[in-house]
């Protein structure tokens, strides 16, 4: 990639200078082309760098500022005038729109004539590609051999280093080092100053990046920095160190080739994550189906799930982690897979250092994942709450948690993962922005809505007799009275307390009860079926 920068810059043209101060000398230039016509933008390609005596600007500023915001526009490199025959000197409102624009203008001196620089420009710029082809073609070849014998990221970021002569890191979604060239392993390049430069420019860029989905590179003085996108809300970066003293040396070709195994490289690895997850999610399956776990069987539970990092504690609580974005369902239908390992994957390093008391397992979701607590001292609440925020600092979206309630045995584990369920299927619909969704014990009132009406009408009818749906006065005062009798444990004097009535009244009401359903109200069962009817029936229409 050959810019102003490095013309300006090189000995062989030393004769050239740069007349405004803010020209942007990172443009880069493709091609040289000559011109006395002030539309030319439309018939240029890009990134030429252009020409010109300024004939058809002389004694006109406002037609040359005019012209420069046109081929900024296209963009081209940047703009080079001879002067001394048309235009003796740049006027300062020229210079000072060039700079508005940070386009670049350069002198070419009186003596030279256009042919002669655009033929020395052409010359230097065609062997510079040249070299840029072949080190590109050598670096295809080495690296698709490098792919065929499977190299790992790090060996490929070794290497490319080797051939560029920079240091160069590549970094995860997350902003993770993840491989690195030879160069930081000795003092001259150090991760911490890295690692500091990243908290300002990288980051803030690469931020932007995510907002924009540019896949432009971008770069500033220290450094260059590539995106390589593996779908459209993940994006690793490949990071190369400038060296002020020698040109830049990574070519558009070369970028793209390197872009292209890097990316392969990236996408295997993830499918090998996926692959090492699938018997985990297979064990979690069985755990966490009803009647599947027999309490005396949790022995061999703990032997087959000890590689996964079950372990044989008084203590479990089950979770799921979601993430949630605003992108069209459609493409995360498309892009789903890679996406839930890249998040299973980033998450899975930031809680190993709680060892085995927090662990992941996949579960059969586009956006989700399941985690066992195993251990009552971790502060689970702060654990969450920091990696949402780790999270969400490095991404286009969010977590939400939600829980179930402890459990205190293997077999019991189900329970709290179906709590999870609930929760997730009661609350993923609703407009609640709570981090942290914890499942709510349901009161028997709740439980009686999941029961179809006709069932549950059959039921009190069969249980409460006339008292189920009463019209009449006397069967109302009844069926109220027999609720207070059971609520007061069968007592008649806490009974008649409540009612504000004689302990005769409450034996008599009750005695007409117990011949109204046929029953002595002394066995368990049936004085717990006519509780449920009762609640069932309670300001219920007939």
């Amino acid at each position: 990639m050959f810019t102003i920068k490095e013309l300006i810059e090189s000995p062989d043209f030393s004769y050239l200078t740069l007349l405004n101060t803010e020209g942007d000398l990172t443009r880069e230039i493709n091609t040289i082309e000559t011109t006395e016509t002030p539309d030319v933008a439309n018939f240029l390609p890009k990134h030429t760098f252009l020409l010109t005596t300024g004939m058809a600007f002389q004694d006109n500023p406002e037609a040359l500022c005019s012209f420069i915001s046109s081929l900024d526009e296209l963009p081209v490199a940047g703009l080079g005038i001879k002067l001394g025959r048309y235009i003796d000197e740049v006027p300062p409102t020229v210079i000072q729109h060039a700079n508005n624009l940070n386009f670049p203008l350069v002198d070419i001196p009186r003596e030279k004539t256009l042919g002669s620089v655009s033929h020395h420009l052409l010359s230097y710029l065609w062997d510079n590609q040249a070299g840029a082809m072949e080190m590109a073609l050598n670096l295809q070849k080495q690296f698709s051999e490098m792919m065929l014998k499977d190299a790992s990221l790090e060996n490929l970021i070794k290497y490319l280093g080797t051939i560029l002569k920079v240091p160069i890191i590549l970094e995860d979604p997350f902003f993770n080092v993840i491989a690195v060239s030879q160069h930081y392993n000795s003092s001259k390049y150090s991760l911490v100053q890295f690692e500091e430069d990243n908290e300002s420019f990288l980051k803030e860029k690469m931020r932007s990046y995510l907002k924009t989905q540019s896949k432009k590179s971008f770069e500033n003085d220290k450094y260059f920095i590539h995106p390589i996108q593996i779908d459209s809300l993940f994006t690793y970066y490949l990071v190369l160190k400038k060296n002020s003293k020698d040109p830049f040396p990574l070519s558009s070709l070369m970028l793209e080739q390197a872009t292209a195994v890097l990316s392969h490289t990236i996408y295997k690895n993830l499918q090998l994550i996926e692959k090492s997850v699938a018997a985990k999610q297979s064990f979690f399956d069985r755990l966490l189906v009803k009647n599947q776990i027999n309490p005396d069987e949790s022995f061999h539970w703990l032997k087959y799930g000890s590689d996964f990092d079950l372990i044989d504690s008084d203590y479990y609580q089950a979770g799921i982690c979601r993430f949630v974005t605003d992108e069209s369902s459609i493409r995360q239908q498309q892009e789903n897979t890679q996406r839930l390992i890249l998040v299973y994957d980033w998450f899975e390093k930031q809680v190993s250092s709680y060892g085995k008391s927090l662990i992941l397992f996949p579960i059969e979701s586009s956006d989700s994942f399941g985690f066992l607590v195993q251990s009552d001292d971790l502060p689970l609440k702060d654990i969450l709450e920091d990696l949402n925020r780790q999270f969400s600092g490095s991404s286009l979206f969010t977590f939400k948690f939600y829980l179930g309630n402890p459990v205190f045995t293997i077999a019991d584990i189900h329970y709290s993962f179906k709590e999870v369920l609930d929760t997730l299927a009661e609350t993923q619909s609703s407009s609640s922005n709570k981090l942290i969704q914890y499942y709510e014990t349901k009161e028997i009132a709740d439980l009686l809505h999941y029961i179809p009406e006709h069932v549950k009408r059959h039921f009190c009818l069969s249980t409460l007799k006339d008292m189920a749906y009463p019209e009449d006065d006397s069967l109302k005062e009844l069926r109220h009275t027999l609720k207070v009798y059971l609520d007061s444990q069968s007592e008649i004097k806490l009974s008649s307390e409540r009612l504000f009535v004689h302990r005769n009244t409450i034996k008599y009401r009750i005695a007409k009860c117990k011949e109204l359903l046929d029953s002595s109200l002394n066995d368990p069962q049936e004085i717990l079926n006519l509780r449920v009817a009762l609640e069932m029936t309670e300001n219920q229409p007939i």
